[in-house]
């Protein structure tokens, strides 16, 4: 456990996974590392890049951080499960983008996958704004009845996003094939225009839809 983890201009070459534990301190890995294995992240401001090649992955895995940057250059992140107190920027050039778990984010999230997917289909509670980009889309904020989900700026194929009662704000964009949007009796509003190219299906149940 360390109070600050900082690995300068080293890059860090690991198969096993393992964990890395700052307490309430930063962790920084920002050069062009090999992560291999799933790591679990405990600390507070947190950036860990997986760059090394287009095809190295990274695998996280328990979370407990304050704001999280993570990045590859088109290989697979799996954003794991758990907690980020603050602001999620998740970046892949390319490579999905998916969970093991539900997540929780207090600050807004930005997920960026490029030409790949984005899958979030776990008991999230992303909070603040939620801003896409990516190929098709899944996004469940689904913790409680009463997690909402607000929706960014959107640039996606086809997208499906649910709440289990919660308001769902489908924010403003384009959208590259069918929108979904199922908010289970919370109302469907947006913030913005926005462009669907293929069609779907918007499912309020006993609450209000306002596009």
């Amino acid at each position: 456990t360390l109070g600050t983890l900082n690995t300068g201009d080293l890059t860090v070459n690991t198969s096993g996974g393992g964990a890395l534990n700052a307490g309430s301190g930063s962790i920084t890995l920002d050069q062009a590392n090999a992560l291999g294995g799933s790591f679990d992240l405990t600390g507070g401001a947190t950036r860990i890049d997986n760059t090394k090649t287009a095809s190295t992955t990274l695998t996280l895995g328990t979370l407990n951080t304050g704001d999280l940057t993570v990045n590859t250059s088109g290989g697979g992140l799996g954003l794991g499960n758990g907690t980020v107190t603050g602001v999620l920027s998740a970046t892949s050039q390319g490579g999905a983008i998916t969970q093991s778990g539900g997540l929780t984010v207090t600050g807004n999230s930005t997920i960026n996958a490029g030409a790949g997917d984005i899958t979030l289909d776990q008991a999230n509670a992303l909070g603040s704004t939620v801003t896409l980009s990516g190929a098709t889309t899944v996004v469940a904020n689904t913790k409680t009845p009463t997690t909402t989900l607000t929706l960014g700026t959107l640039n996606t194929g086809a997208l499906t996003v649910s709440t289990s009662g919660g308001a769902l704000n489908l924010g403003a964009g384009s959208i590259g094939g069918a929108l979904h949007a199922t908010s289970n009796a919370g109302a469907i509003t947006q913030t913005g225009a926005r462009t669907t190219s293929g069609g779907g299906a918007l499912n309020a149940g006993s609450g209000s839809i306002t596009l």
